[in-house]
């Protein structure tokens, strides 16, 4: 019996061990939403600062949209250009045409076709320069002067991997 006792003995030992310690990690741990008061309060006026300063914001737009870039759509612009600062905002024309002593550049859109019209001037050797240029309709659609402009520029600029800003 005495073989007995020791086994009996360990087991209540270790059980008393257990709870000794189990008591000791709860005794120490702070209990689940247990604050002192001051953090508490300072919690709460961070909390209903934060809602008034959302409350005040704008209402948000829906889904925020892609910006496209700024384009400068004024197609006077082009006037002045040599050929090379006009291949640079539009890329190659569909068409050249040299009509001495003017060379025509045409630009075609799906609803709209401009025509280019480069003279040289009377020094030598000087390049040909952008003096007129006219727009026409192709389709049904309406489209404006600078709506063709913008969307030739915007086609060469996605085409060749440029930015079409100015």
């Amino acid at each position: 019996m005495v073989g007995r006792r020791r086994v009996g003995s360990f087991r209540a030992r270790g059980l008393v061990c257990g709870l000794a310690v189990a008591l000791l990690f709860t005794a120490c741990a702070k209990p689940h939403g247990a604050e002192p008061p001051g953090d508490r309060e300072a919690a709460a006026a961070a909390l209903e600062s934060a809602e008034q300063q959302l409350a005040a914001l704008p209402p948000q737009a829906a889904a925020p949209r892609a910006i496209a870039p700024a384009i400068d759509d004024d197609p006077a612009r082009m006037v002045g250009m040599d050929g090379l600062e006009l291949e640079r905002t539009l890329g190659p024309p569909s068409l050249k045409r040299v009509d001495t002593p003017a060379e025509v550049w045409q630009y075609a859109a799906p609803d709209c076709v401009m025509d280019v019209f480069l003279y040289k001037d009377d020094r030598p050797l000087a390049p040909h320069r952008v003096t007129y240029y006219e727009f026409r309709q192709r389709g049904p659609a309406e489209v404006g002067k600078r709506a063709c402009f913008a969307g030739m520029i915007l086609a060469w600029h996605q085409a060749s991997g440029q930015d079409a800003s100015p």
